[in-house]
């Protein structure tokens, strides 16, 4: 070996040597060699444990699985992991350090596009697939700061965040009606992985059905809804005819996540729809109770429309125009019988107010005191009013309930022009007429009247 390749190799002995004195002076000073110098925090070597348990928020409610959990460090995803039962939890390497935790439960690969530890942000949202509602979503986060060395457990106290509609009935709607359907709006549009809700104009529609008495319209929806994100919501319920559609709607500020809904209104056209609803607290929320009714006040296309909280609408409540269909009211009067002709139809009508006091017992005054008190009557503008006759009043017993008879015995003319009284309470119109139907103080009159109504 020539004196310049000795040279050589004592010069790279000497490099090595300087290099390996330079990592271990880097050790002695305490300072750990990262093992990635240019990556994230998640590329060092972890010295902690974070052990992440999930349990109800919500007193005795379960958790709804799978639950996603996503730990932060910042805005940077460390760790993904899916806690599948209650059986399950999950245990964490990590460096010291402050995260925060967030779980998200009820959501599953098969209805949510869900965000891989590269896409994932605190403020990132659930999507749903193509084709799939919401689920029974619960949220929780926490902060965790953990230390070199330690095991750290985080308890994250998941809250329902949805809202569930179970039933949907509008009663005695007109038979005109071709559809009627229920929306529900402004409502939350997203929920974020740290529970937070997003965008603030979703709504949801519900078609409803028509039941076997072409006036009974019903859904059963069993759906989740986000809530609103803040102050009122508006349930409209939209009634279409061959004349076109109407819309109502009611302001509340009722609705909330983790109650069961359930909405039911009847259609009235003197008084509007009312609407009885009971919102059911899951777990720990108190019962709460929704009531009020709409009329033309609660117009939808009305710009002056304020009505709200448990405020009833005035006014007749007119939805329909032209010739009413028995079953529907008129002027606020239930309709009992439509003779249909070329131009002009008559319509008989039954009032809504019940008459008492006429009845004398030797029948001296009996006609007098009929006339007296049916002059007082002044339901739909109407003046003709007059004691039923046997059809008519065979028509009455026979939608007794939609009418809303609230006694037993009501005044009818018999086929001799005589004042009968006729039993609602028995099983056919028969018993009716004969059976405990004597003509006595506690008979009252409901009262009838035909009008002409001109076609357009």
């Amino acid at each position: 070996m020539n004196a310049f390749m000795r040279g050589s190799m004592r010069v790279l002995g000497l490099a090595v040597v300087a290099g390996m004195m330079t990592a271990c002076e880097k050790s002695m000073n305490g300072e750990e060699p990262e093992l990635f110098p240019d990556a994230n925090v998640g590329a060092k070597i972890p010295d902690s444990g974070l052990r992440v348990m999930t349990r109800s928020g919500d007193g005795e409610a379960t958790v709804c699985y799978p639950v996603q959990v996503f730990v932060f460090q910042g805005e940077a995803c460390v760790a993904v992991q899916t806690i599948g039962s209650a059986d399950d939890d999950v245990s964490i390497d990590l460096v010291e350090g402050t995260y925060n935790v967030c779980a998200v439960g009820g959501v599953s690969a098969d209805d949510y596009i869900l965000p891989t530890q590269e896409e994932a942000t605190p403020a990132t949202v659930l999507t749903l697939k193509e084709g799939r509602g919401l689920t029974d979503l619960m949220a929780a986060s926490a902060t965790a700061t953990l230390t070199d060395g330690g095991d750290n457990n985080v308890t994250l106290a998941l809250r329902r965040k949805v809202m569930l509609l179970q039933s949907v009935i509008i009663r005695q709607v007109p038979t005109a009606a071709t559809a009627v359907s229920v929306t529900i709006t402004p409502l939350a549009e997203r929920l974020a992985l740290d529970g937070s809700y997003s965008g603030a104009e979703g709504s949801a529609t519900f078609t409803l059905m028509k039941e076997s008495d072409n006036r009974t319209w019903t859904a059963d929806p069993d759906a989740f809804l986000f809530p609103p994100v803040e102050g009122d919501a508006a349930i409209r319920i939209s009634i279409t005819t061959a004349e076109g559609s109407r819309s109502y709607v009611y302001t509340t500020g009722e609705l909330a996540a983790n109650h069961k809904i359930d909405i039911d209104g009847t259609y009235t056209e003197a008084v509007g729809v009312t609407l009885n609803g009971t919102i059911e607290g899951v777990a720990w929320d108190e019962d709460k109770g929704i009531t009020f009714s709409f009329d033309d006040t609660n117009d939808a296309d009305n710009p002056n429309n304020q009505n709200s909280g448990n405020t009833g609408g005035g006014g007749d409540g007119q939805l329909f125009s032209g010739v009413p269909q028995v079953g529907e009211t008129y002027q606020g009067c239930y309709v009992l019988a439509v003779e249909d002709g070329d131009t002009q139809a008559e319509v008989t009508i039954v009032a809504a107010t019940e008459l008492t006091g006429f009845y004398n017992a030797d029948a001296t005054t009996m006609e007098s005191n009929v006339d007296a008190a049916l002059a007082t009557v002044t339901d739909g503008g109407v003046s003709s009013w007059r004691v039923p006759t046997r059809t008519e009043a065979s028509l009455i017993y026979e939608a007794k309930t939609d009418i809303g008879l609230t006694q037993a015995k009501y005044l009818f003319r018999n086929s001799s022009d005589v004042l009968k009284a006729f039993n609602v309470t028995k099983s056919s119109f028969s018993n009716a007429t004969t059976n405990d139907a004597t003509l006595d103080a506690s008979t009252v009159l409901r009262p009838v009247a035909v009008v002409t109504v001109n076609k357009e």
